[in-house]
């Protein structure tokens, strides 16, 4: 959805807001439900090992892929604002995402 614009953070939260009245609408947490308030993201303490170091929208789904500090990779679905799958994808910092132009494959880089 091309009206949205998604935003990492240091603590490894997530947020989604509206590119044209600039409203947060909805922030995912890692390993929780989602964090709609955004005192919440604003006192949340911040962990920069799960701070996102890349994301990615897929083609043509409404998903986000993100990979972070800690090694991990996150599906975001952007309907719900929920992780759909969380996996250690490096032993390192994950770096780098790419989606396969079917969008049927990911691949991730990192140290």
């Amino acid at each position: 959805d091309a009206s949205k614009v998604v935003v990492g953070y240091t603590g490894g939260y997530i947020g989604v807001f509206d590119a044209f009245s600039a409203v947060l609408e909805g922030v995912a947490g890692l390993g929780e439900g989602p964090r709609v308030a955004w005192d919440d993201l604003r006192d949340a303490p911040a962990d920069v090992r799960t701070q996102p170091n890349k994301i990615l929208a897929h083609d043509t789904l409404p998903l986000t892929v993100s990979v972070h500090e800690d090694g991990s990779l996150r599906l975001l679905d952007l309907r719900s604002r929920s992780n759909v799958l969380s996996m250690q994808a490096h032993n390192g910092p994950a770096t780098s995402v790419s989606v396969h132009p079917s969008g049927l494959q990911m691949l991730s880089g990192g140290v």
